[in-house]
């Protein structure tokens, strides 16, 4: 930064144009299409230019035309370039002063200063601690927010596009936590129920009681 502002400030010290040498550009080429514009003069400096069986009003009063161009940079459009030149005047006078050579030594007038090398840094004694790490509620999150035009992982199947079928009631778009249906009678869920509810019978001793009769 320290280079360029002196690189740009000394190149257009040597500059003799009043407007810069971009902008002088942009003008010359305005200039060559208002060949194709056709003014006519309304009274005082309000004129009415036709272009491309379009037709615009421009002001050099106020300097400005209907198309708005010259409104919202600053530089007369190719309508206005026209009118000008009718009036046999310069275009570089209704430049805004924005783009002039002044205003831009004005822009890098200021210095930056070289720095130091580190060694001849002056210790304070004093070190800058950390700020204090403050725990957010709830869960933290383990990944980050994707942008909208970012790719998603191509080698991770996405649970957006799986169809979830319920177990119990056999229907898509819910799972058997949230299912309110009956069961169905293929579902699978009917077998495990079935066992679980029937009462397993356990066999009960029998005590057998032997006697001998003595003849």
């Amino acid at each position: 930064m320290m280079q360029m502002i002196q690189v740009k400030k000394a190149g257009m010290a040597k500059y003799n144009g009043e407007i810069c040498p971009n902008i002088h550009d942009k003008l010359e080429k305005l200039k060559m299409e208002s060949r194709n514009c056709f003014a006519t003069w309304c009274g005082q400096l309000e004129f009415e230019v036709d272009h491309f069986q379009r037709r615009y009003i421009v002001d050099l009063s106020t300097r400005t035309c209907s198309c708005r161009r010259w409104d919202l940079s600053g530089l007369p459009c190719s309508h206005g370039i026209s009118v000008i030149q009718i009036n046999l005047e310069q275009s570089e006078a209704y430049v805004h002063e924005y783009y002039s050579k002044s205003r831009y030594l004005d822009t890098y007038a200021f210095t930056i200063h070289p720095v130091p090398d580190m060694h001849k840094y002056e210790e304070c004694g004093q070190k800058l601690n950390p700020l204090e790490a403050k725990k957010l509620t709830g869960r933290p999150k383990k990944l980050r927010n994707r942008q909208a035009d970012e790719p998603r992982n191509p080698h991770k199947a996405s649970r957006k596009s799986i169809n979830v079928t319920c177990a119990k009631c056999l229907q898509k778009g819910h799972n058997q936590r949230s299912c309110k249906n009956k069961l169905h009678p293929k579902s699978k869920m009917r077998s495990t129920s079935g066992q679980s509810s029937q009462p397993v019978s356990t066999p009960t001793p029998t005590l057998t009681l032997t006697t001998n009769i003595l003849s």
